[in-house]
């Protein structure tokens, strides 16, 4: 008997370290100073030669984003978001099932969770946040069930864009452009009963995720991640990214020398280090800094500028995370969690769950 176990969930596989040219060989950053100065959104291109890509995307090379960048000092405009309503959230979720499942929803079929709606058809399973739009579909059949033929994470970007392209995942203004966010993929190793080493171990599944950019500027926090089986196929699909409407009246002005007092301050703040000098016990691991879209479970209704920072202290192991606006905001960066009311559940529908039953058959294999 044979039997399949994950090892490994996500690989990443950043692009742009491939068969790059000199001119194209990414910055090195040793100080913070370097990440600082960084100016470069650009980490590589990739050449595009599907004319419905091109034409979609407007251009025949479509960039991947670096993994570290500020702005340059400067005046930029605040952004305002389309309004999200209970009806639009409705319309969404009906879409996407129309889009992935072919169908029309089913009469009760959409679920009320309080924070989210959600719809089960068949092998596939939905949802859509109501404090932002941002949806989730996801295929449960068949998934990392057989060796990717995806020779390559640039081909798993184009099957990707094939898809967004056909689907019409999303929608761009005048102003945005998409770049690439990370490539990564699905290791699974087949092992036989009894036995600790695999005698296969193949990849499978791949997840490419796109973000944008307003004006040129990255939009951190927005994203379209799409999952690709092995054979090609569309297995899933997160999105979040909020409509913009138009720019505010009133700008803000953004100084780039600020930037590393910043950073000192949130960390002092956070009481993640004393002194100032104590930063140098800190590991800054990159520095992203651009428009804004917050959280799925947040409401926003304005885009500004922040940056956002991952460290490591000291010889921590795990990263942490400062996000901090760049400008004179007179809302938050990230918006405003959304609280919803707890669902309510008659006493008859309520049952305690044994230990005794959590557990699936055969699940020791």
């Amino acid at each position: 008997m044979i039997k399949s176990k994950l090892i490994f969930t996500v690989v990443f596989v950043f692009l742009g370290f491939v068969n790059l040219s000199s001119k194209e060989i990414p910055r090195s950053f040793n100080t913070i100073k370097d990440l600082i100065e960084n100016k470069d959104y650009n980490l590589s291109f990739l050449k595009i030669e599907d004319k419905a890509i091109i034409g979609f995307i407007g251009s025949d090379e479509i960039p991947i984003r670096a993994k570290s960048f500020t702005l340059p000092s400067g005046e930029y405009p605040l952004l305002t978001l389309i309004e999200i309503r209970e009806e639009k959230i409705r319309s969404i979720l009906e879409e996407n099932i129309q889009t992935f499942s072919k169908v029309r929803i089913p009469e009760g079929q959409i679920k009320d969770l309080g924070h989210i709606f959600n719809a089960e058809i068949g092998t596939k399973i939905y949802w859509v946040s109501k404090a932002s739009g941002a949806y989730s579909f996801s295929e449960t059949k068949n998934i990392m069930s057989s060796p990717s033929k995806i020779k390559n994470h640039k081909d798993a970007v184009k099957l990707a864009l094939g898809h967004l392209v056909e689907l019409q995942l999303i929608k761009l203004s005048e102003y945005e452009t998409i770049d690439v966010l990370y490539v990564s993929n699905v290791m699974n190793a087949a092992t036989l009963d009894g036995k600790e080493e695999p005698f296969m171990i193949y990849p499978s599944d791949y997840f490419v995720s796109f973000g944008r950019r307003y004006k040129g500027i990255p939009v951190i926090g927005s994203y379209l991640t799409l999952r690709i089986g092995g054979e090609g196929k569309l297995f899933g699909v997160q999105k979040n990214w909020r409509e913009v409407t138009e720019e505010l009246d009133k700008g803000v002005k953004v100084d780039e020398t600020i930037v590393l007092q910043k950073v000192k301050d949130q960390l002092l703040e956070r009481r993640v280090i004393e002194k100032e000098k104590d930063i140098k016990k800190i590991e800054i691991v990159s520095i992203t800094c651009g428009y804004f879209e917050g959280y799925i479970s947040n409401v926003q209704n304005k885009m500004g500028l922040g940056c956002l920072v991952n460290y490591k202290h000291s010889d921590a192991e795990m990263i942490s995370q400062l996000v901090f606006p760049i400008a004179d905001l007179d809302f938050p960066l990230l918006g405003v969690r959304k609280q919803f009311e707890p669902l309510k559940v008659a006493p008859e529908q309520i049952r305690i769950i044994e230990d005794s039953e959590d557990k699936i058959k055969d699940e020791e294999k």
